[in-house]
């Protein structure tokens, strides 16, 4: 994902909570201005921020779903 400056963007990821979605959002933390993190259920995107934001305290998610 070299290339691309998205530190002024948000990221919107769908099936953020498992999978290839899980790891997109792994791969855009610290690289996106914030991420939006959407999937069916709100508890495993809350995991998947927790460990987003254990690692880097000062990134911007939000979860819906």
């Amino acid at each position: 994902m070299s290339g691309f400056d998205l530190n002024s963007c948000c990221a919107l990821i769908t099936g953020a909570s498992a999978g290839i979605g899980r790891e997109f959002a792994c791969q855009l933390a610290g690289r996106a201005g914030a991420l939006v993190l959407v999937a069916r259920r709100l508890d495993r995107l809350e995991e998947v921020r927790d460990e987003l934001t254990k690692k880097d305290p000062n990134l911007n998610v939000h979860c819906r779903a």
